[in-house]
């Protein structure tokens, strides 16, 4: 059975989570907090979505990641704690046995443990209709307070020059074209495409894009957050936030910060090994909140040309500059 197949048949409130862009979010917390590479990070992701599905039972859960990121005994174990903290706990109703596998890997278990964001019990959503009802735009993605919300593939037919808003700062490499091209919503969504196909993606198939895809392994991650916000609204129809005044997508303010180097990666993991390894608890998040009773499958929507990449970059001496928030084609023609 393939991985979204299997999704599908989870419970609404483990879909909810592992869909949710806190998901993501956490999942990158965890990889800055032990200077994970990003294909590490995109192992790990499989390696938690695996024991979600239960395809990883919880007392094996520490080994295969250890195993799959290649970590020492004592690093697999803080972080194997870490998310069992941060992204089992709340399911616990489904990870059954879940507290154990907290004391064994010497943590303790909350005071306060928040419950999931949809009831364990709920019957499944009917199918949704060809126009689905909009639905306010997440918390975190730039000013979510507008009038006015649609999502991606909506935005793009009613105003092109979304197409060719910035959500990144370095250039991107699409298949078919020999120079870089500038890193739009259209060409990151293109490149999606290509790799991904244009179908329905799952939650766990778009955290390895975000982590693992060459274009993605330098993203600051604000640019990854971004990213994720508009990847999840192609394929599931979440709204974002248009702008009144410009008719542009909200996007939030770039605070870029650097990705570490390959070498400053090993530079803190040893240190990090080389601390005195110390039972804690973890700090544990609130599950998302859930506005909507509609499954995760959407009915597809594909935007006019959203294939078909845009031009491509011409660096200039010195490394490519660019310019503004939304791009002017029209030098190019």
């Amino acid at each position: 059975m393939e991985l979204s197949e299997k999704i599908k048949k989870m419970p609404e409130f483990v879909q909810e989570a592992m869909a949710s862009m806190e998901s993501v979010e956490i999942n990158g917390q965890i990889g800055k907090k032990y200077n994970l590479s990003g294909e590490e990070i995109g192992d790990m992701v499989g390696v938690i979505a695996y024991t979600i599905l239960k395809d990883i039972s919880l007392r094996n859960f520490p080994g295969v990641l250890k195993e799959k990121l290649r970590l020492s005994p004592s690093t697999a174990k803080i972080i194997a704690l870490d998310i069992a903290l941060k992204k089992f706990l709340p399911l616990r109703k489904h990870l059954v046995g879940i507290e154990s596998l907290i004391a064994s890997l010497g943590g303790k278990i909350p005071e306060v443990i928040p419950k999931p964001p949809v009831s364990e019990t709920a019957t499944p959503p009917p199918p949704p209709s060809p126009l689905p009802t909009p639905r306010e735009p997440e918390e975190g993605f730039g000013i979510v307070h507008h009038k006015k919300a649609l999502d991606i593939k909506s935005a793009l037919k009613e105003n092109s020059e979304i197409g060719k808003q910035l959500i990144s700062k370095a250039p991107i490499k699409i298949k078919g074209f020999e120079e870089p091209v500038k890193p739009s919503i259209k060409n990151w969504i293109a490149d999606y495409i290509q790799l991904l196909g244009s179908d329905w993606h799952s939650s766990v198939e778009r955290s390895e894009y975000l982590f693992r895809s060459p274009n993605t392994q330098n993203l600051a991650e604000e640019e990854r957050m971004t990213l994720g916000q508009i990847l999840k609204s192609y394929d599931e129809d979440s709204p974002l936030p248009i702008s009144p005044e410009t008719g542009l997508l909200v996007l939030p303010e770039p605070r870029f910060t650097p990705p570490l180097q390959k070498a400053e990666q090993e530079e803190r993991r040893n240190k990090l090994e080389e601390k005195e390894e110390r039972p804690f608890v973890a700090s544990l998040p609130r599950p998302t909140e859930v506005e909507r009773a509609e499954p995760l499958k959407p009915t597809p929507i594909r935007p006019p040309e959203i294939h078909s990449p845009e031009i491509p970059h011409q660096p200039e001496e010195g490394g490519p500059k660019i310019k503004g928030n939304v791009i002017d084609l029209k030098e190019n023609r």
